[in-house]
């Protein structure tokens, strides 16, 4: 089944997006995380362009965010590494 970037919205959500590429929706959350495909917020809620998918798809990883697309912002506070918890009394 050979899928056309007309068959989709411009903007996909994660779970859209995982069902196209038959993975699980915190897979793709990780890969927007990760930059590996380009994606703007509306609300908070992240949406991947499908002309930006298709490229991924199509091999050329990382896809390029599209025109129109403002800068990615920085993913939340990271993690402090070395960290353990405290044993508990």
């Amino acid at each position: 089944m050979a899928t056309k970037v007309e068959d989709f919205p411009n903007f996909l959500t994660l779970a859209e997006a995982a069902a196209i590429l038959r993975v699980h929706r915190a897979t793709v959350g990780r890969m927007v995380e990760a930059g590996e495909i380009p994606a703007i917020r509306v609300r908070g809620l992240p949406r991947i362009d499908a002309e930006a998918l298709a490229g991924y798809i199509a091999g050329n990883t990382p896809a390029s965010a599209p025109a129109s697309a403002p800068a990615s912002t920085p993913p939340g506070r990271p993690r402090k590494k070395g960290l353990r918890k405290r044993p508990v009394r």
